[in-house]
């Protein structure tokens, strides 16, 4: 037979004793001081100005799934063309088949931090700010789905419920890489 110090032989002694009275005070204890793990977002929210509306992930998967328009995305889809709803569906809908380490390495890189800084001027938190760290994290994290990186995983994996979409920034980033885009098209007929 093994000798055990006498503390250890306390401690081994007790053990099932605080097993059995410790172990659900403790694992109750454990999961209110532990954070629960991040689910993803469960809604968009689109923000101009004053103005905020919201839009359930769910009624997005549901029309790039099945093309159904749910009572919750009606609102927006009577705003838009069918082309627009169309380019909607095909963007939803676009897998990419990238594994994490890929998007790691893209996200870290010059390139990826500068699209992702510009990017998350728009794509933001649920409190607000600036969306580039979750975004990163949401990129890498949907890259490892079985399904591929999609829109849909991109969402799911944003680490807060929703996802704030400042569409002020979003208009002044796109026209402004429109003006570079005329801008530079027009350098490259003048040569």
């Amino acid at each position: 037979m093994v000798k055990l110090p006498k503390q250890a032989f306390r401690a081994h002694q007790l053990f099932p004793w605080i097993k059995l009275f410790l172990g659900p005070l403790g694992a109750c204890l454990l999961a209110t001081v532990l954070p629960a793990p991040a689910r993803g977002a469960e809604q968009i929210s689109l923000v101009y100005g004053s103005l905020q509306f919201s839009l359930p992930v769910d009624a997005l998967e549901t029309y790039a799934r099945t093309g159904e328009i749910t009572d919750e995305f009606s609102f927006y889809a009577r705003r838009a063309s069918p082309q627009q709803l169309a380019a909607l569906r095909a963007l939803l809908q676009a897998h990419l088949r990238v594994n994490s380490t890929t998007a790691a390495q893209f996200t870290y890189s010059q390139v990826g931090e500068t699209v992702l800084q510009r990017l998350g001027q728009v794509v933001r938190t649920e409190s607000g700010q600036d969306g580039f760290l979750a975004l990163r994290a949401a990129l890498i994290l949907a890259a490892a789905d079985p399904d591929g990186l999609t829109v849909i995983n991109v969402l799911r994996r944003f680490p807060t419920r929703s996802i704030r979409f400042d569409l002020k920034w979003g208009l002044q980033a796109a026209r402004t890489l429109a003006q570079s885009a005329q801008a530079r098209g027009s350098s490259v007929c003048k040569h």
